[in-house]
């Protein structure tokens, strides 16, 4: 039995899928207050205090270099996955946790379900200890914890019977926190985030996943798939070709807690903030 027989028994494709499209969805908010005062800490809650009304169906990337915030917009279908790639100690899990953050934020835990696969839940276990962020978590697992198998099979379900016209439409958020560890998953489960991957978006699923460059030759199956990439730093000029959709990044050249992302034509360079106010 080959992959795609495993992939349309365990997870049908879903006919409205569109291919090679990659649509700008990341955008400057259209009603701000002011600039964040110098010298302050720049966070997620400073960053989204400056935005009225409060944006919807979005998450926040982080701080331009004119200093306002950059959101990414959930509510285009065609977006598809979101990579967020460079090497060590770039700040990829920030990244994903600022993102984390500020969808708490925007959404409710009735409209928001999140769950995280990592191989770290340790680092995530602060989602849990704070009684009105636990509302949002469904799950925090393991890559090789037998729970995360399970996890899997009832997000399939869900998206499944999304596709058939059945359901909630609460939005589903799932970090894929250093998606190389996947091999530790069956290889049924590998088959149905492959394709929560590519067809997530459309059916209510926010598909987030972080990759360290080095792993990116021996994980193209995976990297192809996603349609959103975020950089980090990345010196190898021939992991920024596998990684990048579009030439220029300079990737190359950016800091630890600096990341870029394509927008409208060009790429778009922010920074990380802190969690909290």
């Amino acid at each position: 039995m080959n992959a795609s027989d495993v992939l349309i028994q365990s997870a049908k494709p879903f006919q409205g899928f569109v291919p090679e499209v990659w649509p700008s969805s990341i955008r400057r908010p259209g009603h701000l207050i002011t600039k964040i005062v110098k010298g302050k800490p720049v966070t997620v809650g400073s960053l989204l205090s400056q935005i009225q009304p409060k944006p919807k169906r979005t998450l926040l990337l982080g701080q331009c270099e004119d200093g306002l915030p950059l959101l990414m917009g959930l509510d285009d279908p065609a977006m598809g996955a979101i990579l967020i790639s460079g090497e060590n100690s770039c700040g990829k899990t920030h990244q994903l946790e600022v993102m984390v953050a500020s969808a708490m934020r925007l959404y409710t835990p009735d409209a928001l379900q999140i769950s995280i696969l990592t191989l770290h839940p340790e680092e995530w276990a602060y989602l849990k200890e704070d009684p009105q962020r636990r509302k949002y978590i469904q799950s925090i697992h393991p890559w090789y914890d037998q729970r995360s198998e399970k996890l899997i099979r009832t997000l399939t379900n869900i998206a499944e019977m999304r596709r058939d016209g059945k359901g909630q439409a609460t939005r589903h958020m799932v970090i894929l926190d250093d998606l190389n560890f996947i091999e530790y998953l069956s290889y049924e489960s590998q088959m149905n985030i492959h394709w929560l991957l590519a067809y997530g978006s459309q059916l209510g699923f926010t598909m987030l996943a972080s990759l360290n460059a080095v792993y990116c030759e021996d994980y193209r199956y995976w990297i192809d798939i996603f349609r959103t990439r975020i950089l980090g730093q990345t010196d190898a000029q021939d992991e920024v070709d596998v990684l990048a959709l579009h030439p220029g990044s300079c990737a190359d050249t950016l800091t630890p807690g600096f990341f870029r992302v394509w927008s409208e034509g060009e790429w778009l360079t922010y920074r990380l903030p802190l969690l909290g106010d």
